[in-house]
């Protein structure tokens, strides 16, 4: 397959790589240059470039469905905050439309440039497409590693800040970073990035994408066994679990994690107890605000504490409802569940292995309309499993 380009044969191959640079160069941009919400929209934009590629050769073909179905998504994103921005609530002035304007334009053009490539690509093509965005990854990956270990060394293995980026930035780097090196068919260079990556982790304090990155590689390696040596393997670790919890009570646990980095302190708030304060917060919340919470990045802990920002709740579907909600998470997770069973069905290994280590990763993160590469991958996964069918029996 070929496609114009302003004139130009590009080849498909061609093709993959301008896509994967596309979606790599925002991270580029908002690692070593800016975090500035101007320099990242101008980044972002460069999603819209393989857009333009398919729409001048015709290569998009949206079905009705989706697009009443998409109207209405959107409308349950932008209407609850814009009423909040007119009623006497918690923060109005917390409000950021323009923000939520910007984020759904981009991700409506992530979700159409995946509908349009499923509909035009092979899974191969998307195979390689992994494989590119791994590439074009890797010298990304090179710097911050070897920045992470030299600040290491200066700080005494202390939780490190490279190029100036907070630790929770660079973890989603290295998990996703993990999650493509998984399309590696040597062996060798697998373990060996892996590795890497989890020392880079270890060095920026990563807890969740630590143990998000754990679950993708059992996952996949629980995926490729037949079904009754899964069976054995799902007994085998539920009797694990309830002989730990026999083992270590609380208070045991709770010692053995004071003394490392998964138990840190930040400011007045530990970081266990303090995700607890911002879940109750928010289940407060979502019970006098059900229907259209309480605005776009609007954090129902800013009563509480005196800095809102540090206090963002960390987890993507309470964060949801909270700020958009309860019909709006009703038919995410409706989503969800759908493209779950799908990806089941179709014995999408490599995908539900990142599926399942996603979620898992934004149950304990605050990202939920995000644009980052691993939200963008994420998007992919879920139009690409909605998308396939299921071979009959």
């Amino acid at each position: 397959m070929t496609l114009n380009f302003f004139g130009k044969i590009l080849s498909k191959e061609n093709f993959l790589w301008l896509l994967a640079l596309c979606l790599v160069f925002p991270a580029y941009i908002d690692f070593f240059i800016s975090k500035l919400p101007v320099a990242q929209g101008l980044a972002y934009l460069t999603y819209l470039l393989p857009v333009i590629i398919l729409i001048t050769n015709k290569k998009i073909n949206l079905p009705i469905k989706f697009i009443i179905f998409w109207i209405i998504f959107l409308f349950l994103w932008i209407v609850p905050s814009a009423i909040n921005l007119y009623l006497p609530g918690p923060r109005p002035d917390l409000i950021f439309m323009h923000a939520l304007i910007a984020k759904l334009f981009f991700l409506t053009t992530i979700v159409v440039l995946s509908i349009s490539f499923f509909q035009s690509f092979t899974n191969n093509d998307f195979n390689n497409l992994c494989y590119l965005i791994f590439l074009a990854l890797l010298p990304m990956l090179l710097l911050i590693f070897f920045e992470c270990i030299d600040l290491s060394l200066f700080c005494n293995f202390c939780r490190v800040y490279p190029f100036n980026n907070l630790p929770f930035f660079v973890s989603e780097i290295f998990f996703i970073f993990i999650i493509f090196s998984l399309i590696l068919k040597s062996q060798p260079w697998k373990f060996l990035i892996i590795l890497g990556s989890f020392i880079g982790l270890i060095m920026v304090e990563g807890r969740a994408a630590i143990l998000a990155s754990v679950i993708a590689i059992l996952a996949m390696k629980f995926f490729s066994f037949s079904k009754h040596t899964q069976i054995k393997i799902l007994i085998f670790f539920i009797f694990i679990f309830f002989v730990s919890a026999l083992l270590i009570n609380i208070t045991n646990l709770k010692l053995l994690l004071e003394d490392t980095f998964l138990y840190r302190h930040t400011g007045n708030l530990e970081s266990f107890s303090g995700r607890l304060h911002m879940y109750k917060f928010a289940v407060q919340s979502i019970i006098q605000n059900p229907i259209i919470g309480i605005g776009f990045e609007v954090t129902p802990n800013y009563h509480h504490f005196t800095n809102h920002n540090t206090n963002t709740v960390h987890n993507i579907f309470l964060r949801l409802a909270t700020e958009n909600g309860l019909i709006l998470v009703f038919i995410v997770v409706g989503i969800l569940v759908k493209a779950f069973y799908k990806l089941i069905k179709l014995q999408m290994n490599y995908e539900l292995a990142f599926f399942l280590s996603f979620l898992i990763y934004n149950s304990l993160s605050t990202r939920h309309l995000s644009l980052n590469l691993m939200n963008v991958f994420f998007y992919m996964i879920v139009v690409k499993a909605l998308m396939l069918k299921p071979k009959k029996n």
